[in-house]
């Protein structure tokens, strides 16, 4: 009778749990529906009522519906995420108080596209901002007030590759990494394979590059520019994993194949479990 008693009551905590849970749900879908924050207020939970409350938010673009949120990670995505270029920086990132501060003006140097908010950042996170602003405009002279070489070098490499132009990357030193990566990148971008070819001296980042187009263009031909067997082998093994077809791995009946094979399988069984499948050869 006292096991009876146990099983009711644990079914009812159970059962009352999904019901709130069902509830929560219910009001934030109505909240949505006819854009009212003042249904957000009935959830019971509070991380549901936050979400509630950032979702009608970022919906009507009404950043003071930010202020009902109690978790400060949620309360700063929403503001983030309502921020115009006619609000003010000062009282905005107030509001968030100091462990937002920097990631706050950052924010609204890029959507008022003004870098000399990043004057209000502190040193070691300005040259983020600076880079940012300078993707937000496409502007490479402002890459410039970026501290160091490297991060400089960086900056025209995001630019070259959003702007899918090879000539920005002429403006990186051969001797630094980011110049080869530069040209994958706008390569990659562009799924120009002949710029692939052009990358001398970085083997990796070359390899590097047929792989990325070889999986966006699923075309394993791309692979047979590789020539180091493990690069090649992931190579086939990743264009099997986007086409979701094992048979990708089955190249040809030689003993150097079989290895290629291989690699191949595992490349795809590896892909797999990480994006939660089970695929494999």
């Amino acid at each position: 009778m006292k096991w009876l008693i146990f099983v009711l009551v644990a079914f009812c905590i159970a059962f009352s749990g999904c019901i709130e849970h069902v509830t929560d749900e219910k009001y934030l879908d109505k909240a949505v529906e006819i854009k009212d924050p003042k249904i957000c207020e009935k959830i019971i939970d509070r991380n549901n009522k936050d979400v509630c409350y950032k979702e009608l938010a970022e919906i009507t673009e009404d950043m003071n519906t930010c202020d009902n949120i109690v978790g400060s990670d949620y309360k700063y995505q929403c503001y983030m995420s309502t921020i115009t270029a006619e609000d003010e920086p000062d009282i905005i990132c107030e509001r968030l108080g100091h462990q937002y501060f920097n990631v706050c003006y950052m924010r609204f140097a890029v959507v008022k596209q003004d870098p000399s908010l990043c004057e209000q950042i502190s040193s070691a996170s300005r040259g983020f901002c600076y880079e940012d602003v300078a993707s937000a405009m496409h502007d490479v002279d402002l890459c410039e007030k970026v501290e160091n070489q490297y991060s400089i070098y960086s900056c025209y490499e995001r630019i070259a590759r959003e702007e899918q132009n090879l000539d920005i990357c002429e403006k990186i030193n051969k001797s630094y990494p980011q110049y080869w990566s530069c040209y994958k990148d706008v390569a990659v971008a562009k799924k120009d394979l002949t710029i692939c070819h052009q990358i001398i001296n970085e083997i990796i980042t070359k390899y590097g590059c047929y792989e990325e187009l070889a999986v966006i263009k699923q075309d394993t031909n791309i692979c047979e520019n590789i020539e180091e067997i493990n690069n090649k082998g992931q190579c086939y093994g990743r264009v099997a994993f986007v086409k979701k077809d094992p048979s990708t791995c089955l190249i040809k009946d030689n003993i150097a194949d079989q290895d290629l094979m291989r690699i191949c399988c595992y490349t795809l069984f590896r892909f797999s479990v990480s994006f939660g499948g089970n695929v494999s050869c």
